[in-house]
């Protein structure tokens, strides 16, 4: 029997498995409550080893490009850009896909990470706590590569549509079989628009984005496959219609666990069976999160597991020894006695190894630089940019001819800063203790219109149209425009190609910026 744990950011779940099928499934709240029944079922089970899969809104994706190298260099490499893409967590990890075909050759690779670590951190002390082997944690995205086969999905840009909580759906793109984008989007909808007017919409969605990402060209044709309970499947075969560059294809659960040769029912009413299927049948797959510490149980019973076969092997070859040499019964006792010292030179081997591990081998002065930066970090945490993003993000939908290229953010107690100001040189003292409800939050964002043909003036129309809902939306105190599209100042100079030579692109792309303020407690009328 073998054990899987599934944390989806609000519960965790624990699902026995043996023979081809699901023997049990426990649930245990994110709560006080939980955490004890967690402790509970960890204290009444076997010890056995696990693996924990997580499906969380708070897991980042980003596609990247490293240089060819090797030893120091590639760990120095890998290193750098896990710092770079998520600094404030140790959940993450970095996949090298494929090697490009162009330029230096470099390699593409995918860099996720959980960028809400304290919502697993608890969850994991306990294992630890009760000596579990944790096995690995891995990324539920990343798993669901190998669904790809069982749906025989198209090599190239599939998207596939999951349900593994009540709440939301995960879209899942992927390219030549690897993962690019990953993403949880809250199920929202009306009696009119149904689940299927749901998932359509929310697909047009993310091609959206995968364009303006250039994860996907306009050209590209897109299948896309939703795995779905039996009973919205004629309501997606009816409503989801395709174009030439958009096909659809849905799957029921039933059916994806017989391909997958699940016996009996699965362990819950979502999908997220399916995914533990794939992820318990793999005999040695790749952890993702967990780093060697949180493993150290895991290890620590291979070692056994090693230790105890040499010594089974010891032990046989000298009874075999012995047995062959049965007429000559003092060499029988002496290889009798070879074997134990074999196996006593293997558990001393076992108790250095043990010892070793146990040693903490960093000296004091690092651990309380460790703890001293663990500090300012909790002195310094508690703003993100998830409202100002959220806002900012509903009225691009709107405005598709409107690209969002960049973004700085900043958290200030003066509200005049800026986010291109310079941090205060290293070692500089702090004149102010940091307060977190004195902040505002300002942001400048740049981009393109696009998609105006040759209509200068139509670009600055639909420009005008998202500065004015920005505005209207009553979550901003200040909208400045700090670059319009076009130049219009009285005093600036025009220039520019009018020929032949000026391509298509060049005419339907115009840079703006802005400069975003977010009001303090929000709009009027809507608390906090």
């Amino acid at each position: 029997m073998r054990r899987l744990l599934f944390f989806t950011g609000q519960r965790m779940l624990a699902y026995h498995w043996s023979g081809g099928r699901f023997r049990a499934a426990h649930a245990f709240d994110a709560d006080s409550r939980g955490y004890q029944d967690f402790e509970r079922f960890l204290h009444d089970s076997p010890r056995r080893p696990v693996r924990l899969m997580v499906d969380m809104i708070e897991e980042g994706f980003r596609i990247d490009a490293m240089p060819r190298a090797f030893g120091n260099d590639r760990r120095a490499l890998v290193s750098r850009l896990l710092t770079r893409h998520f600094r404030t967590t140790s959940f993450r990890q970095l996949t090298v896909q494929e090697r490009l075909s162009t330029g230096r050759r470099d390699y593409r690779v995918l860099v996720s990470g959980l960028t809400n670590p304290e919502l697993l951190t608890g969850w994991v002390d306990i294992i630890n706590r009760f000596r579990v082997p944790l096995e690995g944690i891995y990324s539920l995205p990343l798993v669901g590569e190998a669904l790809l086969g069982v749906l025989k999905a198209d090599k190239h840009n599939a998207l596939v549509i999951t349900q593994q909580s009540a709440g939301a759906v995960r879209q899942s793109f992927y390219d030549h079989g690897r993962l690019r984008l990953s993403r949880l989007v809250p199920i929202r909808y009306d009696g009119d628009e149904g689940y299927a007017g749901f998932v359509d919409r929310e697909v047009h969605n993310t091609l959206r984005f995968l364009e303006s990402q250039r994860l996907l060209r306009r050209s590209d044709r897109m299948h896309v496959h939703v795995i779905s309970p039996a009973e919205h499947i004629p309501e997606l075969e009816r409503h989801l219609a395709g174009d030439e560059n958009l096909h659809y294809s849905s799957v029921s659960y039933p059916l994806l666990a017989r391909r997958l040769g699940i016996r009996g029912e699965l362990p819950t009413e979502f999908a997220d069976g399916l995914f533990a299927q794939v992820l318990l049948s793999r005999a040695w797959p790749r952890n993702h999160y967990a780093s060697p510490p949180l493993r150290t149980h895991h290890f620590h019973r291979l070692a056994r597991i090693g230790i105890n076969a040499a010594s089974a092997a010891t032990l046989v070859a000298a009874l075999g020894l012995g047995g062959a040499q049965l007429i000559a019964g003092r060499l029988y006792e002496s290889y009798t006695l070879e074997a134990k010292v074999e196996a006593a030179r293997y558990q001393r081997s076992y108790d250095d190894l043990l010892r070793e591990i146990s040693v903490f081998p960093l000296q004091a002065a690092y651990v309380k630089d460790a703890v001293d930066m663990v500090r300012v970090f909790d002195s310094t945490a508690g703003a993100t940019p998830q409202r100002l993003m959220s806002v900012v993000s509903d009225v691009f939908n709107r405005h598709p001819n409107i690209t969002l290229s960049a973004m700085r953010w900043l958290a200030d107690s003066d509200p005049q800063a800026l986010p291109e100001k310079r941090a205060q040189a290293r070692g500089a003292a702090r004149e102010t203790a940091f307060v977190a409800e004195q902040r505002r939050e300002i942001a400048t964002l740049e981009g393109h219109v696009v998609g105006f043909g040759r209509s200068y003036r139509g670009a600055v129309n639909l420009f005008d149209q998202f500065v004015e809902e920005l505005r209207a939306s009553g979550w901003f105190d200040r909208v400045e425009v700090r670059r319009t599209p076009f130049d219009i100042d009285s005093q600036a100079a025009l220039s520019g190609n009018s020929g032949t030579a000026a391509t298509g692109p060049q005419r339907e792309r115009a840079a703006y910026e802005l400069l975003l303020r977010l009001r303090e407690g929000g709009p009027p009328g809507v608390s906090g």
